[in-house]
């Protein structure tokens, strides 16, 4: 009877041995990301979150409750992706050829890497632990992936973000036109009116725009990539999401791309009918 009690333990929860670490608790900072390999394509720039809302999945190939995770996060990447949520797997698996063929088999929506410490960082003492992080940078959750709640604090923690595509820009004497910036009505003429400062005299104000102007045109990028993803597993996300690019970016030359796959699922209908 112990031995089956203890099976069961093992199989719901992956014990690990407790280090030498505080930090990782709710309300804590969170600690810088360190990646080993990045094992899928478009990761975020794990060393500018600031400003954005992330959830760090720490899990391995050989622990079962966190591959039976795997759809459960595949679901919130395909919610909330587009309204800015990164989710961020960090395999705990030494040999990257292990984790390579296990990618190969499975299909995760989200960015996966091998860990390089962040684990002890974050004191994870078992497998899968998901810690989620708003946009503040700090620690706002902590549990198992399928924990009741989590849903509704990422809700939450997006509702109180900035826009995806504002995301960790500082817009520093800018800052005046963060509201234009934000709405679909009035981004463009912001956007130009940034663009035209980069050629500023003043070299402190060009260099500024040309931040602004790259961080905005990488986070559009990437809604564009999230869209590409989303075609295949949610068409009907993707669809909406390459509306919304359109809707609020169109007037951009970058996103002639989303224009062409919006046009190409109105003409096959792909996405427009279904979940």
């Amino acid at each position: 009877m112990k031995r089956n009690a203890l099976t069961v333990i093992v199989l719901l929860f992956c014990i690990t041995t407790p280090v030498a670490f505080a930090d990782g608790k709710v309300g804590d900072s969170a600690p810088e990301i360190f990646i080993n390999k990045w094992f899928t394509a478009n990761p975020p720039q794990i060393k500018n979150m600031t400003g954005r809302v992330y959830l760090l999945e720490f899990w391995a190939t050989w622990c079962h409750p966190c591959v039976g995770s795997i759809p459960d996060l595949n679901k919130l990447h395909d919610k909330y992706a587009s309204q800015g949520l990164e989710i961020i797997g960090l395999s705990q698996d030494h040999a990257e050829g292990t984790l390579a063929k296990f990618m190969k088999t499975k299909d995760i929506h989200y960015s996966v890497a091998i860990d390089n410490g962040t684990v002890d960082l974050c004191d994870v003492r078992g497998y899968p632990t998901s810690i989620l992080v708003d946009h503040t940078g700090k620690i706002i959750w902590r549990g198992h992936p399928w924990s009741w709640g989590l849903d509704g604090k990422i809700k939450k923690a997006l509702a109180k973000a900035p826009a995806p595509h504002l995301a960790g820009i500082d817009l520093g004497s800018f800052g005046h036109l963060e509201k234009n910036l934000a709405s679909a009505r009035s981004f463009f003429d912001a956007y130009k009116t940034i663009e035209a400062a980069t050629a500023a005299e003043d070299s402190e104000t060009a260099k500024t725009a040309k931040l602004i102007i790259a961080g905005i045109n990488a986070n559009i990028q990437r809604q564009i990539n999230i869209a590409d993803s989303l075609r295949k597993t949610s068409p009907k996300k993707a669809h909406k999401l390459y509306a919304n690019i359109i809707e609020k970016f169109g007037k951009l030359s970058l996103t002639k791309p989303a224009i062409v796959s919006y046009q190409n699922m109105n003409t096959t209908g792909n996405g427009t009918n279904s979940g």
